[in-house]
Protein backbone atom coordinates (compact mmCIF):
# COMPACT_ATOMS: atom_id res chain seq x y z
CA UNK A 1 0.00 0.00 0.00
CA UNK A 2 1.24 3.70 -0.82
CA UNK A 3 2.09 6.49 1.78
CA UNK A 4 -0.84 8.17 2.73
CA UNK A 5 -0.98 11.45 1.72
CA UNK A 6 -1.41 13.13 5.05
CA UNK A 7 -0.19 10.82 7.27
CA UNK A 8 -1.51 10.36 10.91
CA UNK A 9 1.45 11.57 12.44
CA UNK A 10 1.37 14.87 10.90
CA UNK A 11 -2.07 14.93 11.28
CA UNK A 12 -1.86 14.66 14.82
CA UNK A 13 0.76 17.27 15.37
CA UNK A 14 -2.02 19.64 13.61
CA UNK A 15 -5.25 18.03 15.76
CA UNK A 16 -2.55 19.02 19.01
CA UNK A 17 -1.12 22.49 17.74
CA UNK A 18 -5.07 23.45 16.41
CA UNK A 19 -6.77 22.63 19.67
CA UNK A 20 -3.49 24.19 21.70
CA UNK A 21 -4.45 27.56 19.69
CA UNK A 22 -8.29 27.22 20.64
CA UNK A 23 -8.07 25.93 24.00
CA UNK A 24 -6.78 29.11 24.89
CA UNK A 25 -9.09 31.20 22.44
CA UNK A 26 -11.31 33.32 24.12
CA UNK A 27 -14.20 32.59 22.24
CA UNK A 28 -13.36 28.90 21.65
CA UNK A 29 -11.42 28.40 24.26
CA UNK A 30 -14.91 28.03 27.01
CA UNK A 31 -16.82 25.79 24.84
CA UNK A 32 -14.04 23.18 24.28
CA UNK A 33 -13.36 23.29 27.61
CA UNK A 34 -16.93 22.92 28.40
CA UNK A 35 -17.25 19.87 25.76
CA UNK A 36 -13.79 17.62 26.38
CA UNK A 37 -13.64 15.60 29.55
CA UNK A 38 -10.24 13.88 27.64
CA UNK A 39 -8.33 15.26 25.79
CA UNK A 40 -6.03 12.15 24.84
CA UNK A 41 -8.61 10.49 23.70
CA UNK A 42 -10.25 13.47 21.92
CA UNK A 43 -6.70 13.76 19.84
CA UNK A 44 -7.21 10.13 19.12
CA UNK A 45 -10.52 10.59 17.53
CA UNK A 46 -10.22 13.96 15.51
CA UNK A 47 -6.84 12.15 14.17
CA UNK A 48 -8.78 9.09 13.20
CA UNK A 49 -11.66 11.45 11.81
CA UNK A 50 -8.57 13.76 9.65
CA UNK A 51 -7.14 10.57 8.46
CA UNK A 52 -10.52 9.05 6.94
CA UNK A 53 -11.71 12.62 5.99
CA UNK A 54 -8.15 13.08 3.77
CA UNK A 55 -6.64 9.38 3.19
CA UNK A 56 -10.32 7.69 3.04
CA UNK A 57 -10.96 4.48 4.67
CA UNK A 58 -8.17 2.34 4.21
CA UNK A 59 -6.90 -0.62 6.77
CA UNK A 60 -3.52 0.48 7.93
CA UNK A 61 -4.79 4.28 9.04
CA UNK A 62 -6.62 4.59 12.18
CA UNK A 63 -10.51 4.03 11.80
CA UNK A 64 -13.00 6.56 12.81
CA UNK A 65 -16.26 5.04 14.44
CA UNK A 66 -17.83 8.52 16.08
CA UNK A 67 -20.91 10.94 14.72
CA UNK A 68 -20.11 14.90 14.82
CA UNK A 69 -22.73 16.25 13.74
CA UNK A 70 -25.02 15.08 16.93
CA UNK A 71 -22.17 16.28 19.00
CA UNK A 72 -21.99 19.59 18.29
CA UNK A 73 -25.68 20.19 17.34
CA UNK A 74 -25.64 19.89 21.63
CA UNK A 75 -22.57 22.20 21.66
CA UNK A 76 -23.72 26.30 22.09
CA UNK A 77 -22.00 27.62 18.84
CA UNK A 78 -23.23 30.25 16.64
CA UNK A 79 -21.30 31.83 13.04
CA UNK A 80 -18.84 33.68 14.55
CA UNK A 81 -17.34 30.33 16.69
CA UNK A 82 -17.56 28.64 13.41
CA UNK A 83 -15.60 31.66 11.39
CA UNK A 84 -13.00 31.85 14.62
CA UNK A 85 -12.79 27.83 14.39
CA UNK A 86 -11.60 28.25 10.73
CA UNK A 87 -9.16 30.81 11.06
CA UNK A 88 -7.25 28.83 13.82
CA UNK A 89 -7.62 26.04 11.69
CA UNK A 90 -6.17 28.30 8.42
CA UNK A 91 -3.28 29.07 10.59
CA UNK A 92 -1.95 25.99 12.52
CA UNK A 93 -2.81 24.04 8.66
CA UNK A 94 -0.23 26.67 6.96
CA UNK A 95 2.20 25.60 9.78
CA UNK A 96 1.74 21.71 9.65
CA UNK A 97 1.48 21.15 5.76
CA UNK A 98 2.91 22.78 2.73
CA UNK A 99 0.31 24.65 0.53
CA UNK A 100 -1.48 22.36 -1.34
CA UNK A 101 -2.10 20.22 1.16
CA UNK A 102 -2.91 22.95 3.77
CA UNK A 103 -5.26 24.32 1.38
CA UNK A 104 -7.21 20.97 1.05
CA UNK A 105 -7.94 20.92 4.72
CA UNK A 106 -9.34 23.92 4.80
CA UNK A 107 -11.50 23.44 1.97
CA UNK A 108 -12.40 20.22 3.80
CA UNK A 109 -13.26 22.12 6.83
CA UNK A 110 -15.26 24.81 5.54
CA UNK A 111 -17.48 21.98 3.76
CA UNK A 112 -18.34 20.22 7.13
CA UNK A 113 -18.59 24.05 8.81
CA UNK A 114 -21.35 24.47 6.35
CA UNK A 115 -23.03 21.49 6.70
CA UNK A 116 -22.73 21.59 10.40
CA UNK A 117 -24.60 24.96 10.11
CA UNK A 118 -26.79 24.03 8.08
CA UNK A 119 -27.86 21.26 10.41
CA UNK A 120 -27.77 23.41 13.10
CA UNK A 121 -30.37 25.97 11.46
CA UNK A 122 -32.45 23.39 10.56
CA UNK A 123 -32.67 21.56 13.95
CA UNK A 124 -33.45 25.48 15.63
CA UNK A 125 -36.52 25.54 12.90
CA UNK A 126 -37.47 22.03 14.04
CA UNK A 127 -37.53 23.15 17.54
Amino acid sequence: MSDPTYPPAELRRLVEQFYERARADALLGPVFEAAVDDWPAHFDMLTAFWSMVMNGPRPDMPVFKGRPLPKHLALPLRRQHFDRWLDLWAETTAEVFDTQHAEALREKAWRIGQSFQAAQAMNEILR
